[in-house]
């Protein structure tokens, strides 16, 4: 079992855990109770919304890492 500190340490693990707590949030949708359905909606709209926020972060992380190699090469050439 990983670590707490492993899995919630980076981005990636928590974006693995999000997306496990939706697919799990998204099969309680056709639960027969209206009250565990309903709260399955609520739980897969707020983790969608966290994935985005995840998954977007991930990619300005990448557009940033990007940005400080050409910052490093361009010194290099001076």
């Amino acid at each position: 079992m990983p670590t707490r500190k492993r899995t919630l340490g980076d981005l990636e693990g928590a974006t693995r855990l999000v997306w496990k707590a939706l697919k799990r949030a998204a099969q309680l949708l056709e639960d027969k109770d209206p009250q565990v359905a309903l709260r399955a909606a609520h739980a897969v709209f707020q983790g969608a919304t966290a994935y985005a926020k995840l998954h977007e972060v991930q990619e300005l992380r990448g557009r940033v890492e990007e940005l400080e190699a050409m910052v490093i090469e361009l010194r290099r050439a001076v």
